[in-house]
């Protein structure tokens, strides 16, 4: 194997880069932000956009091929493009993760770009939509995933379930991606500081699946070792869906993914409190290889070591962490 190439102690080969550009959104999800008034940081401490193409290409020589840019929204930074193109110039094409409700005024960008755009939805519902993002915009969200599939660009949509509350339109939301011609993939809740979770409030894997089998058989489709994703074939219709089950069926085994945060912490496991600073090194032009490697190294085989997420004991260290916010989704 290269030495180029970033292997933990398992054996697990990395080339895939999450990069949150903003810990700031113009939503306020519930599960993503904690519930207190969120202090946001300083644009001082974030990575700027010539910052953020030096690591990705610092990544890359270590074998990373693979970006994704997440936040926060994403679409919130101004120069967004500016980091785009500075990433396509390296040689990685990178896809971004957005909750839709501003991608508008991106939309010829990422088409001229070939940007594989995830949308974040969670429900069909004017009122839930207004409930769980305290915002009045399903109906900009749905305009502009409707007006990238008429450009047959690439789209998937993300549902994060909760119990209780949105996991009774589990079929509507296939239905929706279905006739859109898109992927859908549903996400388990997750545990992270502030967003009040329960083990209780996780709609499972197997739930899912069970709901879904009102179109009769389901058949599954063979994913790479590294997805994140569990993906399914309704035969019945032709639609397509993945499920996200980190809480209840954890796919650690054949990770691939390293995260940067905005502020520019190196994070091997998004449930790992354990972060290396790379922009203050980065800024003083020190080499960044050590300190990936060293904390690559550092990653647990499961959930940051931690693997039973129905334990109190385990709720609680996972709550430890940073919100979903401040570390990029």
């Amino acid at each position: 194997m290269s030495q180029t190439q970033l292997t933990d102690t398992f054996g697990r080969l990395h080339n895939y880069l999450r990069i949150s550009l903003t810990d700031k959104c113009n939503f306020r999800c519930t599960y993503c932000m904690p519930d207190e008034k969120m202090k946001f940081m300083s644009s001082d401490k974030l990575m700027n956009a010539e910052e953020i193409v030096k690591m990705t290409a610092v990544f890359q020589q270590l074998g990373v091929s693979k970006v994704r840019l997440t936040g926060g929204e994403p679409t919130l930074r101004r120069d967004l493009i500016d980091i785009i193109t500075g990433i396509k110039a390296l040689g990685i094409s990178p896809s971004i993760t957005t909750n839709g409700a501003s991608i508008q005024q991106y939309i010829d960008d990422f088409q001229e770009n070939n940007i594989d755009v995830n949308v974040s939805i969670d429900t069909l519902q004017k009122e839930k939509f207004i409930q769980i993002s305290q915002r009045d915009l399903l109906g900009a969200v749905k305009t502009n995933i409707e007006e990238m599939v008429r450009r047959k660009m690439k789209v998937k949509l993300n549902v994060v379930l909760l119990r209780g509350f949105n996991d009774n339109e589990i079929i509507d939301l296939v239905n929706y991606a279905a006739a859109l011609g898109v992927e859908i993939r549903f996400i388990e809740y997750m545990p992270f500081f502030g967003n009040s979770w329960e083990y209780e409030k996780v709609y499972t894997r197997k739930e899912i699946l069970r709901d879904i089998s009102v179109y009769g058989a389901i058949e599954p489709i063979i994913s790479p070792n590294d997805s994140t994703s569990e993906n399914y074939l309704i035969p019945a219709t032709g639609a397509k869906f993945g499920i996200i089950s980190t809480v209840s069926n954890p796919f650690c085994q054949g990770c691939s993914r390293l995260r940067l945060t905005a502020d520019g912490k190196m994070k091997n496991c998004l449930f790992s409190n354990d972060e290396t600073d790379l922009l203050s090194p980065l800024r003083i032009g020190e080499n960044l290889m050590p300190l990936i490697r060293e904390n690559i190294l550092r990653k647990k085989k499961t959930a940051a070591g931690r693997i039973d997420f129905n334990n109190e004991k385990a709720a609680v260290q996972y709550a430890q962490n940073r919100s979903m916010i401040a570390i990029g989704g």
